[in-house]
């Protein structure tokens, strides 16, 4: 059991730390946000920019960061972004991108809910964002982040096995994506199941050492 744990433990820090980039986002459009961010560096859409671009790649610890950002410049921000994106899924419920980013705006509500204590709020908020990476999932069935999210929201939640039967269902849609091997080797190491989740996550570090 130990060895299992410090293994994982081993894997998924080699996973975080080496440099890659997944398809949906480039390296040239995240040196350009990079950028927007450094010349902008007190201007919270900038780093929600930045965010939203690395939660599609596999760098999603810098994407952390960049949303934990946010919250410091601006603690209200969230409301901004579900006020701004809602109205353009309204209008639009086939826009990816704003379904996206509403997204993550209601699970962002959710994390600063959560950090104030507000359980009951934390949980509502969380739950609109899992409905709308579901609802992502609905308008495009190959978007695979949206199986990301949405399995790792299951899993936040403690509902394990549906959250490996969506990334089951992600890696059938892009079997080299690196995230939802990573996901799907969490998930498998929660519930005991070790041999698999050092395959998997090993799987994720050997996808993201061959992205550009």
């Amino acid at each position: 059991m130990r060895r299992a744990t410090s293994l994982l433990m081993a894997l998924g820090l080699a996973l975080m730390t080496t440099p890659a980039f997944a398809a949906d986002t480039s390296k040239a459009e995240l040196d350009l946000l990079r950028q927007r961010v450094t010349a902008s560096p007190q201007d919270p859409s900038t780093h929600f920019d930045m965010a939203m671009g690395l939660a599609r790649t596999s760098r999603l610890e810098e994407g952390w960061t960049s949303l934990k950002k946010v919250s410091e410049l601006d603690p209200a921000y969230a409301d901004k972004v579900i006020a701004t994106y809602a109205p353009m899924v309204d209008e639009n419920p086939q826009n990816i991108e704003a379904q996206f980013r509403l997204a993550f705006g209601h699970y962002f509500k959710g994390l600063n809910f959560q950090d104030q204590g507000q359980a009951d709020a934390a949980k509502e908020a969380k739950l609109r964002a899992k409905k709308a990476f579901g609802h992502i999932i609905e308008t495009d069935p190959q978007y695979v982040w949206g199986y990301n999210y949405l399995a790792y929201l299951l899993a936040e939640e403690g509902d394990l096995s549906a959250a490996v039967d969506t990334l089951k269902k992600a890696i059938a849609v892009e079997p080299n994506n690196a995230v939802s091997h990573f996901l799907i080797g969490q998930a498998y190491f929660r519930q005991g199941n070790h041999k698999d989740a050092v395959l998997e996550i090993g799987t994720a570090m050997r996808l993201r050492g061959m992205a550009p």
